[in-house]
């Protein structure tokens, strides 16, 4: 399935104890174009998602938040609607929205209630499950290491791993 990948300001949109805020991904992305939430950012992001439906009726996946996280429990219902209305949409990313907040909650409803259509992983989260961890290297990882950074011929569209195992994800800090 192809790939597309949705980028929104990071900080403004992660909470405040993201284990990487000050080494935060975004901060070698300079030039990364950011999405910013100015009220009309789901009624554009529905039509673009109707667009790629009808392209792709045999499905496509958004990678949410390569920055930035969920902001509101509204946004993740919107996605929660979203998968409901195309099922031929796929989302997975990361979010540092810990379980134990409202937020975090409705992230988890949401893989549980799409179980085919939606996976995230607790960056930084402390639980042997369908987390994500930040390593200063290889060695010191508690978990599988990203193969796309190991293995400069592999990338997210040709891996897949995230969606292939329940283990913590380790990526080398950056």
């Amino acid at each position: 399935m192809p790939i597309y990948t949705l980028t929104l300001e990071e900080r403004a949109t992660c909470p405040r104890t993201c284990l990487e805020w000050l080494t935060c991904y975004g901060n070698n992305m300079g030039r990364a174009p950011r999405i910013h939430e100015d009220g009309f950012l789901t009624l554009r992001l529905a039509a673009e998602l109707a667009h790629y439906s009808a392209v792709h009726e045999a499905g496509f996946i958004v990678r949410l938040h390569v920055l930035g996280d969920f902001f509101s429990v509204e946004y993740v219902h919107f996605w929660r609607r979203m998968l409901h209305k195309f099922a031929n949409l796929r989302i997975f990313g990361f979010t540092a929205r810990l379980p134990s907040t409202e937020i975090g909650r409705e992230v988890l409803y949401l893989i549980r209630d799409f179980e085919d259509q939606a996976l995230f992983r607790v960056s930084g989260g402390n639980q042997p499950l369908l987390c994500s961890e930040v390593v200063e290297t290889a060695e010191l990882a508690t978990g599988v290491v990203c193969p796309a950074q190991l293995d400069p011929e592999r990338c997210c569209a040709t891996c897949g791993l995230c969606w292939q195992t329940d283990r913590t994800i380790s990526f080398i800090q950056h």
